[in-house]
């Protein structure tokens, strides 16, 4: 299922939610807006769920208009076929797993094969045997399961997250990035995925937009996103960023290195402060001037040595703003 958004605005209030949006998200494609709280990125997936009504603009789904300030449509959240996982799980705590997951297919009135349609959404889950469990006997990780198989049991062309796995712990929401992303790609989704996460984002996504206050600005792969962002917030929000002019050019911390090559580019600078990630030391370093860099290390070094890093000029990126929002 295609969507297409055209001139989407809200506001609440005095404050402009969204600004004028326009967006095409192609069928199949897993896409992510990215951004941090108040941009703009859950108004506009309530928006296309139509748990929201936009102040003006239209919304499209393939061929067909579910909303248009001008013609006066506005087609129900109920009526638009769509999936939706949200962050806190939304389950029925007195209904069992398999209620659950029936409540949207008995909603829209679709019970024609609802147990097949039921069973398979569970199975597809690996949830299967739980069926009579309320939520309340289920782990967090179950219930967030649960929730997916709901939103797939109706059979939508596009399905809508909000944060989906913000509740659960690290450990369980790596499982689960896989998992939810398999099942996407396995039934031939189009998804919208909502979060403030880079690492979700990054790992998950065909594309990303890149929200702030309630404009996209940028939209792209995750590789165009980090290694060429279009904007200081965008360098900044997507990884970590040395700057060696504000605004201007930056170094991606992985590019510096610690021994030189002929042409390299160099600074001086001294350690302040050595953090062990596991696979790599993240060493942060004060150049003569002030500056604040990070850079990567297979080894620990000591608080207050001297160090020079190295960089070819063709690892520097300019940014080059764009002076509207992206059209996407």
């Amino acid at each position: 299922m295609d969507l297409i958004v055209k001139q989407l605005t809200k506001s609440f209030g005095a404050m402009q939610a969204l600004q004028p949006l326009d967006l095409h998200i192609r069928s199949g494609e897993f896409t992510t807006l990215l951004g941090p709280s108040g941009c703009g990125k859950t108004t506009l997936l309530r928006m296309i769920a139509g748990l929201e009504t936009p102040d003006s603009g239209e919304i499209w789904l393939d061929d067909e208009c579910v909303f248009s300030s001008e013609k006066g449509a506005f087609k129900p959240v109920h009526k638009r076929g769509l999936g939706m996982v949200f962050q806190d799980f939304a389950l029925w705590p007195h209904l069992t797993v398999y209620e659950n997951v029936a409540f949207g297919l008995r909603a829209a009135k679709q019970t024609t094969g609802m147990r097949e349609r039921v069973m398979d959404a569970i199975e597809a889950v690996r949830l299967q045997g739980l069926e009579q469990r309320y939520p309340s006997q289920l782990s967090g990780g179950q219930q967030q399961r649960v929730a997916f198989a709901r939103a797939i049991a109706v059979e939508p062309k596009l399905i809508l997250f909000d944060e989906p796995l913000s509740a659960l712990d690290a450990l369980l929401r790596d499982e689960m990035r896989a998992e939810l992303l398999h099942l996407v790609q396995s039934r031939g989704l189009t998804a919208i995925y909502v979060t403030h996460d880079q690492l979700e984002a990054m790992s998950m996504s065909d594309l990303i937009l890149v929200m702030q206050a309630g404009k996209v600005l940028q939209k792209g792969a995750p590789e165009t996103i980090y290694h060429r962002p279009t904007e200081p917030f965008v360098a900044r929000f997507v990884g970590k960023s040395n700057w060696i002019e504000p605004d201007e050019r930056m170094i991606r911390p992985e590019r510096l290195r610690w021994t030189g090559r002929p042409g390299d580019l160099s600074w001086s600078t001294e350690v302040k402060r050595v953090s062990y990630l596991g696979d790599r030391y993240e060493i942060t370093l004060e150049l003569a001037n002030g500056t604040v860099w990070v850079a990567y290390h297979d080894q620990r070094l000591r608080v207050g040595d001297r160090a020079i890093v190295y960089v070819s000029s063709n690892e520097i990126h300019s940014i080059q703003p764009i002076k509207e929002a992206v059209n996407v």
